[in-house]
C-alpha cells in the first residue's frame, strides 16, 4: 500500500513555507488505508525486532562479504550503507577510469545479474543493491556468490568484445 511523507529541517522549511504553513502532498498522503497499513508496518517491525536484526547482523555480515567484491578486476570501491550497496565498475582500479558510455558496462552486467536470478540495478557503471531488511546471513551467501558470478561473466563479455580499456 503505497504512503508518502517528507521530512526537512526547520531551515528548508522556513524557506518553503515561509511563516505560514509548509503545503506538500503525495497522493496517498493521509489516505487511511495507507496509514493502518504503515501503522501495522511498524507494529511487525517492532515486534519483530527487524531494526535490531539490520543493525546487529544483516548489516554487519553483509558489509564484511560486500566490501570483499572490490578485489574483482572490474570493481573499483565496493561501499555499503546499512543494507544499500553499490559498487562501482571500472576498467582501471588505479585511476578509477570509467568505461565508454555507450559500452553500456553497467546494463551488460545487470543482464548477467538479471540470468543469475540477483536484482541489481544499474545506474551507469554503478550496480546498487537494496535487500529486504529480513535477509538472512544464508541469503548474503547466495547474494554474493550471485554477484561474483555475474561480475565474471560481465567481465569476459567486456573482454571478449574489446570494451576493456584500462586508458
Amino acid at each position: 500500500q503505497p504512503i508518502g511523507g517528507s521530512i526537512v529541517c526547520d531551515e528548508v522549511a522556513e524557506v518553503v513555507g515561509g511563516a505560514g504553513e509548509f503545503f506538500h502532498g503525495y497522493t496517498y498522503s493521509g489516505h487511511p488505508v495507507a496509514a493502518a497499513v504503515a501503522l501495522e508496518n511498524l507494529r511487525i517491525m517492532q515486534e519483530e525486532h527487524i531494526v535490531e536484526h539490520v543493525r546487529d547482523v544483516a548489516s554487519p555480515y553483509l558489509r564484511e562479504r560486500w566490501e570483499k567484491l572490490a578485489d574483482h578486476p572490474m570493481v573499483g570501491e565496493a561501499k555499503l550503507v546499512g543494507l544499500m550497496g553499490s559498487i562501482a565498475l571500472t576498467p582501471n582500479k588505479a585511476k578509477r577510469a570509467k568505461f565508454p558510455e555507450e559500452a553500456n558496462v553497467g546494463y551488460r552486467t545487470r543482464e548477467r545479474c538479471f540470468a543469475n536470478n540477483l536484482i541489481m540495478r544499474a545506474v551507469g557503471d554503478r550496480m546498487i543493491i537494496a535487500p529486504p531488511l529480513v535477509i538472512t546471513p544464508a541469503e548474503i551467501d547466495v547474494l554474493i556468490e550471485r554477484a561474483k558470478k555475474s561480475l565474471d561473466e560481465a567481465y569476459k563479455i567486456v573482454k571478449d568484445e574489446g570494451l576493456w580499456d584500462e586508458a
